[in-house]
């Protein structure tokens, strides 16, 4: 029998820090530490929990974690003793990993309000329940991290499903093929701003109908925004008459000084992989064929000493381009709306070094947005560990939702 891997008590402090020394559990946040019967004692009435287990045949085993990995930060959240015993009980059923790192993030992001760092409600998009549909066995769940990652083979169906359940939490228009289709389906997406909200959506021989905590609404009434990244703009872009200017803003969604203003702030992070990107105007060549004069994007890789026009660039180079503009268009909603990106990278060439850069980049603090991706294949990418991670499999009215031990 293996030892527990405990935290240091480095790692507890930390971890009791991040959490504003409150329990983490979402309906708790009793604060833990306050003043002791003695004029120069404390009273601590909290625990560093582990989320996979600090013993071989603990609750929700050992994740495929290393014995390092067990005891570090994103293994553990604070919680009071009760509900560090609770999630424990019963070999942990009812208190999935995938949960606990919900709530960790959860409860961070409203430390950070609380301290006025965040500007906006703490938004938390907690979980999918899919009590019915077509494609799906019945009645599963998925908890979502600050990055939820879902992967199956290009015959499994299910990836784009979820992303359109998600997306009804701004529009319908991604369900309007399976309403056309009079199919039946039902789920509840549960959020929380800071108090949780259950929007529930219900169609029934095409007719949509849903509710927000039990009252019926016509559509959701909280404003958020949603993005979605796929191959659909460089479809579009170079099947068009429009130049990358006009492209761009029309897929953003956005006018031109916008777009500018997106652009002028890429290539910042530590975690781009472009170092200045900029429209500029070009003239064609006698050698340019059907090129005609117009706004073009303009790209500096980073590495690379030149720049690149964006039709030049290879297919994986583009969609980190977009991916980018993207990122930076959703964050500068994130601080004062409730946001989400959502990320299909089914048919994107991106290298594992390449997605492990963005998973880094998704993770850190310097978003502060929520990021739902889907993929035909499993990366190996060691960044996806701290990921809610699920594989969906079956075929269709039958496929399983499953969470990933690493």
């Amino acid at each position: 029998m293996s030892k527990r891997k405990n935290f240091l008590e480095k790692t507890k402090k930390i971890l009791a820090g991040r959490a504003g020394y409150q329990c983490s559990h979402p309906s708790c946040n009793i604060i833990t530490i306050g003043a002791g019967e003695e004029a120069h004692t404390t009273s601590s009435i909290g625990e560093a929990a582990h989320i996979y287990s600090a013993s071989l045949d603990g609750p929700r085993g050992q994740g495929g974690l290393s014995d390092d990995e067990l005891r570090t930060l994103d293994n553990g959240l604070w919680a009071c003793k009760n509900h560090a015993r609770l999630i424990d009980t019963n070999d942990g059923d009812g208190f999935s990993a995938e949960q606990l790192k919900s709530w960790k993030f959860l409860h961070e992001e409203k430390i950070k309000t609380h301290q006025g760092r965040i500007q906006r409600k703490s938004f938390w998009l907690s979980s999918l329940i899919i009590n019915q549909s077509k494609v799906f066995k019945n009645e599963q769940t998925i908890y979502f991290g600050k990055v939820t990652f879902v992967y199956g083979g290009e015959n499994t169906s299910g990836k784009s499903t979820i992303l359109n359940f998600i997306n009804s939490l701004t529009s319908y228009e991604a369900l309007k093929s399976r309403v056309d289709n009079n199919q039946s389906f039902n789920y509840e997406l549960e959020f929380c701003n800071p108090d949780t909200n259950i929007f529930s959506v219900n169609s029934n021989r095409g007719v949509i109908s849903s509710t927000l905590n039990d009252n019926i609404v016509n559509f959701n009434p909280i404003p958020m925004a949603i993005y979605r990244f796929d191959l659909e703009f460089r479809i579009n872009l170079y099947s068009s008459e429009l130049d990358d200017q006009d492209a761009l803003t029309n897929y953003l969604k956005i006018d031109k000084i916008k777009l500018a203003g997106l652009l002028n702030n890429v290539g910042r992070s530590k975690y781009s992989q472009v170092s200045k990107a900029y429209i500029d105007f070009q003239e064609p060549s006698e050698d340019d064929g059907e090129f005609k004069a117009g706004y073009y994007l303009n790209v500096i890789l980073k590495g690379c000493d030149f720049a690149l026009n964006l039709a030049s660039l290879s297919s994986g180079e583009k969609s980190m381009v977009l991916l980018e503009l993207i990122i930076e268009l959703v964050q500068t909603y994130a601080k004062y709306t409730q946001s989400l990106l959502l990320v299909n990278l089914q048919s994107t060439s991106f290298h594992d070094s390449t997605l492990s850069n963005y998973l880094k980049y998704f993770m850190s603090g310097e978003v502060d947005f929520q990021t739902v991706i889907t993929s035909v294949t499993k990366t190996n990418c060691p960044e996806v560990k701290l990921t809610n991670c699920y594989s969906l499999v079956g075929k269709v009215q039958e496929v399983v939702i499953s969470p990933v031990e690493h």
